[in-house]
């Protein structure tokens, strides 16, 4: 029963049924059905918990340091108020000196503390692999149909007042002409064509697993047509980030699936073929001129934000209103610059400082670890569907991780289902010999720390060099 309710949260969070049905818009049924799926799964939450120790959860510790370090500046807001000192004075002068309401902050912290119930729940009740995969086939046809609604939308054959393209113009730097592009775009946490386009590149991997593993024509057929439908979807988002999300993911299913020489000869044939299917903007990764160059030139203001408060943080002291079905939506302080970082990774660590970035960055390099270290032939997993399984999830994860480059998407959702499907995968795979998973330990964040400084010093290289030759 909790399983079935936790796959409805998920059609809630996907599908929006209240944007497709007007008279459901203002009813948070993401909240009702999040709290009675939690209500019904405490035992699975609580045997979660209680099997094995927390140190081998690499990657919910990593979540769960997230959300005390979101929890930190308030704690330490509470303190200055009392005191009737500054916010630095109390952490002395590791946090920037913002304008910190409590009241705002305590609403953000509880909103992140729903998206981490929600990753708790799908790693408690994902607790064999015939559930994984369940799970995982169901959100392929969520995303299906979120792409079916807007690809009709974008189309005009449907008209709802909540979905709409978007227009963009840009110059071309060769003939100085503006270029229109009317792009794709979804809704909610999805009404972003960059946003949009990684979740398709993320779910495009596992959609190959579920027409690998079909047993009959049928559904093969079936998951085919919702292949072309992403595909598609994917080339009108005309996302640059989205597009490189993409290469990543199926480059590294295909290097983990078939080994390097068929991957080479994959490549061979399919990069030109995918070239020429998203050619145009999508294919123009420029960093000197168009958004390209104002990325960049985002990613130096919010480096600057970073070195304003470089242990803890800026903070993030205000949630946007919420959406219309109660899911949890939060924004990030925006104190000196106009928007988000449109890199996820340095937006962590702007927000929540090294302490914080470090769980976030580490959240998804353990992913990839974990994933990785999980293939044959280091090791051989028991069960035939996991072991099927592996190289797509990793090529899904993949995806989402090189798409963070371009987003900001700390604290949403479909972040911590990514996340949860990587801590979720290596206690329903057991495996021959048994893999050396990452243990978490002072010394496994102080290595996390080592990569954090290496992360920070190439993006300050990169940007110092490209806003120069641009």
């Amino acid at each position: 029963m909790s399983f079935a309710l936790f796959i409805l949260v998920n059609a809630t969070l996907f599908i929006r049924p209240m944007e497709i049905v007007p008279e459901l818009q203002g009813l948070p049924i993401y909240n009702y059905l999040i709290l009675a799926c939690l209500a019904l799964s405490v035992p699975e939450v609580l045997h979660y918990f209680s099997k094995g120790r927390l140190a081998s959860k690499t990657i919910t510790v990593c979540v769960l340091g997230i959300l005390l370090a979101i929890f930190f500046p308030i704690a330490a807001g509470a303190i200055a108020q009392a005191a009737h000192v500054s916010l630095g004075e109390v952490v002395g002068g590791a946090m920037a000196d913002v304008d910190l309401h409590l009241d705002d902050a305590f609403e953000n912290f509880f909103a992140f503390a729903k998206v981490v119930i929600y990753y708790l729940l799908l790693v408690s009740l994902l607790r064999t692999g015939v559930r994984m995969r369940v799970f995982i086939r169901w959100i392929v046809i969520f995303c299906f149909v979120l792409s079916i609604v807007t690809v009709l939308q974008y189309h005009e054959i449907i008209h709802l007042s909540t979905l709409k393209s978007l227009q963009e113009h840009e110059v071309d730097p060769n003939t100085i002409e503006q270029i229109t592009y009317h792009r794709l775009q979804g809704s909610g946490i999805f009404q972003d064509p960059n946003e949009l386009c990684v979740l398709l590149a993320c779910v495009t991997p596992l959609c190959l697993f579920a027409f690998a593993s079909a047993r009959n024509i049928f559904f093969r057929c079936l998951w085919l047509s919702e292949l072309l439908i992403f595909a598609y979807a994917i080339q009108r988002t005309a996302s640059r980030g989205g597009f490189l999300a993409l290469m990543a993911g199926l480059g590294v299913l295909c290097l983990n699936r078939f080994g390097w020489r068929k991957s080479l000869a994959l490549g061979a044939f399919g990069l030109p073929v995918l070239l020429v299917l998203f050619g145009g903007r999508q294919t123009d990764l420029s960093t000197n001129v168009g958004t390209g160059q104002s990325r960049i030139q985002l990613w130096s203001d919010w480096f600057t934000e970073f070195k304003s408060a470089p242990l803890f943080g800026v903070g993030i002291p205000a949630p946007k209103d919420p959406n219309d079905d109660g899911a949890p939506a939060i924004v990030t302080a925006v104190t000196n610059t106009d928007h988000l970082a449109h890199n996820s990774y340095l937006q962590s660590f702007a927000d929540l400082g090294v302490f914080g970035g470090t769980f976030f960055l580490g959240a998804f390099a353990l992913s990839v670890i974990t994933l990785s270290r999980l293939r044959w032939p280091q090791t051989f997993i028991l069960d035939p569907g996991q072991r099927q399984l592996q190289p797509y999830l990793l090529g899904s994860i993949t995806a989402f991780t090189v798409g963070l480059f371009s987003l900001s998407l700390c604290y949403v959702v479909p972040t911590y289902l990514v996340l949860g499907l990587a801590a979720a995968f290596p206690s329903v795979s057991a495996a021959t010999p048994p893999p050396a998973l990452p243990q978490f330990s002072l010394r496994l964040y102080s290595r996390l720390l080592a990569g954090s400084a290496v992360f920070l010093i190439g993006i300050y290289v990169f940007i110092r060099v490209f806003i120069r030759w641009a």
